[in-house]
């Protein structure tokens, strides 16, 4: 009797110590599983801090110039533009943790740009606007007594050489990298991009010089090829826009510096279209929000 008593505890007790180390085992592995889902959820956190939106806005200066095949190249006295597009990048993991590759859509982008002029006794003082060459003249006509606004339209005519750019719906290749992203430190957040965009734009081009305004428009092929490094919601970038399209012959700007032989030649055999092109080196701030 005493040994089935025995027995019969021994069991218990090892049945008991079974049902344990086996409840300790399922502990332990849902213990693990559960830690596996959060350091998941903790990396796609971070990637999406990290990645953040694809939407971005540039503001930049672009140091531009213009010319044609018969005209020597007009360099920009200054220039602006502002572009916005997103980024559409893939695999939602990174390549390596670090790389992912898309494409971009510039949405909009506008831009001005304003240039020397070429031609001989011009003056960019509005003070000597049209009158260049007659400083010493007088009609015996106070202009300025008998109409005030006499200045101010002869001014206003004489603007300068200008272009007007406004594109949409460009679009090209697009590789980032986040090189830091394996760190836990702000260094994270920095990432650099590589593009090239094809941005269909429509161009005007227009010279407001001697009292006159003409202007010439133009669809143009233009691109752009650059780089930007980013940190969270701002970034630096630099690229090169460049292009062409047929515009309307607006004259010539003859200096006392350009070679002009065999130019009057080709201006006989010369459509009313000319091939005008378009090259800008562009610095701009980057917000992503």
């Amino acid at each position: 009797m005493k040994k089935i008593i025995a027995t019969i505890i021994t069991a218990l007790t090892l049945g008991i110590g079974a049902s344990a180390q086996s409840y300790d085992d399922d502990m332990q592995q849902a213990l693990n599983d559960a830690n596996t889902e959060l350091a998941q959820m903790q990396q796609k956190q971070k990637y999406k801090e990290i990645w953040r939106t694809g939407r971005y806005t540039d503001l930049g200066y672009a140091i531009a110039q213009t010319g044609t095949d018969f005209e020597p190249v007009e360099k920009g006295k200054f220039g602006f533009f502002i572009r916005k597009g997103t980024s559409f990048l893939f695999p939602g993991k990174p390549l390596g943790g670090i790389v992912k590759i898309g494409f971009d859509i510039n949405w909009f982008e506008t831009s001005v740009a304003k240039y020397k002029s070429g031609s001989m006794g011009k003056s960019d003082n509005w003070d000597n606007i049209g009158n260049s060459g007659q400083d010493d003249y007088d009609d015996g006509y106070d202009y300025d007594d008998e109409d005030s606004g006499f200045d101010f339209m002869e001014k206003f005519s004489n603007l300068g050489r200008w272009s007007i750019m406004v594109g949409a719906f460009g679009i090209g290749p697009n590789v980032t990298a986040a090189p830091f992203s394996m760190f836990n430190n702000a260094a994270r957040f920095i990432k650099a991009s590589l593009y090239f965009h094809y941005q269909p734009t429509f161009g005007a081009y227009l010279v407001s010089e001697d009292g006159n305004l003409e202007a010439s428009y133009s669809y143009c092929h233009m691109f752009e090829f650059g780089g930007k490094i980013t940190w969270k919601a701002i970034g630096l970038g630099i690229e090169g826009h460049w292009g062409h399209g047929k515009f309307k012959q607006l004259g010539f700007n003859f200096d006392n510096e350009t070679d002009y032989t065999g130019v009057f030649d080709r201006m006989e055999t010369a459509s009313d279209k000319v091939t005008r092109r378009w090259a800008d080196t562009r610095i701009y701030l980057t917000f992503s929000f």
